[in-house]
């Protein structure tokens, strides 16, 4: 099925970012692949020529707790059943990696993505991750989503090619 809405990273004004608790420690936009001491490999998604979103929780190495949200809503009010898509690569140490979904920008209902993994894991580069929303955003006019990173000098996430699609017929 044609997606709903997509995006790849290649304009950050379609985002917005912020910290949560924490220090000032956040996302960044572009080509840029970790740099820290224990850096992991850039991501290799489809377009990742054009910019990824990056959380270098290495590089920065402090108390994280930063998100990279969609910068407008999204009208979803005509779809039942919608899943997150998305590209990602992620080596977990001790952090928890989100997505949060929101239908007013003030309540944000927390997933929590990469449980899988134990300390010193990596996801595969890059895994499309699928991700059922449709408990907060099915049906709704106004649809926020963040990507969330809870740590303290880990390794990185990175994200790109993202696409909200409807949940296909079982």
């Amino acid at each position: 099925t044609d997606p709903i809405w997509t995006d790849d990273f290649s304009n950050a004004a379609n985002w917005t970012i912020g910290v949560l608790s924490g220090t000032n420690d956040n996302w960044v936009v572009g080509t840029a692949v970790p740099t820290g001491d224990y850096a992991i490999p850039g991501i290799n998604s489809t377009t990742a020529a054009n910019g990824f979103a990056l959380f270098d929780s290495d590089l920065l190495c402090d108390v994280d707790n930063g998100y990279i949200a969609t910068a407008s809503s999204i009208d979803l009010s005509t779809h039942a059943h919608v899943q997150l898509q998305f590209e990602q690569f992620y080596r977990r140490f001790q952090a928890y990696t989100f997505v949060d979904v929101s239908t007013d920008q003030a309540t944000w209902t927390p997933f929590e993505v990469n449980t899988q993994l134990t300390t010193g894991q990596y996801t595969p580069n890059a895994q499309l991750l699928t991700l059922d929303i449709s408990s907060v955003a099915a049906m709704q006019p106004t649809v926020w989503f963040r990507f969330r990173y809870v740590g303290n000098c880990d390794y990185a996430w990175m994200v790109d090619d993202v696409a909200l699609v409807e949940q296909p017929g079982h």
